[in-house]
């Protein structure tokens, strides 16, 4: 039974796995950029994320989806608009966490990470890295009599 839901869930298991990776990415330069930089949250958000994104991107294309499709820049277009709708998101959400709730701002990166985490797996997953094919029936051979 473990062993079949594995195997059924196997794509969002790799892609969980790729999202520990970016965030541990994320988190660990934001901490440089705000702590040890002393650049504002904010910049820092978008700084480490920009990081992220780009180990996200390269880990789900060849892993998680195994996408073998060489429009790499149709693709990489496609995840960085989601990408940049949860770039929006985390920031909305950092502010109320950080500013509002008074939450360590790393504790409201991996909270705001969670929460965007089964989003981008939607939108990444049945739209970035799906490759649709198109289905061509191959017309059947007509044998008309032929009649004058």
């Amino acid at each position: 039974m473990f062993v079949q839901f594995i195997k059924k869930n196997i794509v969002f298991i790799k892609y969980s796995i790729v999202w520990v990776s970016s965030t541990l990415v994320d988190l660990v330069f934001l901490y440089i950029f705000v702590d040890i930089f002393k650049i504002n949250l904010y910049f820092g958000v978008v700084f480490s994320f920009l990081l992220a994104v780009i180990n996200w991107f390269i880990l789900n294309k060849i892993w998680t989806f195994q996408n073998k499709s060489n429009k790499y820049k149709r693709q990489f277009a496609k995840f960085l608009l989601v990408s940049i709708i949860w770039l929006f998101l985390t920031l909305i959400l950092m502010y109320i966490f950080v500013d509002f709730l008074n939450v360590y701002y790393l504790f409201s990166k991996v909270f705001t990470s969670i929460i965007v985490l089964f989003w981008n797996y939607f939108w990444n997953r049945f739209w970035t890295f799906t490759v649709k094919t198109q289905n061509y029936i191959k017309p059947e051979k007509q044998n008309f009599p032929i009649k004058y």
